[in-house]
């Protein structure tokens, strides 16, 4: 069960990143494929905020997943405030990482802790002591457009 709720959570995050960068390949440009993808990450953003992850990766992993899930769709306010107090409880104890940063600066975006960008900050400054992987130059790239404000939620 534990798997498929990580699993379940990853591609939560996978298909809401996919509509949010618009790298779908023209898949949802047809209105009957973007209703059922926009459903599908609405409904699994309801239904995974009600499980807790064993560790806190897992943990992390879930907030992540429904912060960005909830910033493709149909806003609830009420899982969204869930996700980002339950993501306060779990930050202080992740070391510094990508899963981190990444959750950092999605809670950012909702609530506005100037302490979470700087600590994203950090964490981008810390990977230009080596070469950056795919995900972390999107991140990096997220972060920017943020500081630059071009960055809507």
């Amino acid at each position: 069960m534990r798997a498929e709720l990580i699993n379940t959570a990853r591609e939560l995050r996978e298909k809401a990143e996919k509509l949010a960068y618009l790298q779908d390949d023209g898949e949802y440009s047809y209105i009957d494929k973007y209703k059922e993808i926009t459903s599908w990450i609405y409904k699994t953003c309801r239904e995974l905020i009600r499980f807790r992850g064993e560790n806190d990766e897992e943990e992390a992993e879930i907030c992540l997943a429904v912060l960005i899930g909830y910033s493709t769709t149909i806003r609830d306010s009420k899982n969204i405030r869930r996700a980002i107090d339950r993501a306060y409880q779990v930050l202080p104890r992740l070391v510094p990482s990508l899963l981190k940063c990444q959750l950092l600066i999605y809670c950012y975006i909702e609530a506005c802790d100037e302490s979470l960008v700087r600590e994203a900050k950090q964490i981008i400054d810390s990977w230009k002591e080596h070469e950056m992987g795919e995900e972390e130059k999107k991140v990096g790239e997220l972060f920017q457009n943020l500081m630059e404000g071009s960055f809507e939620s």
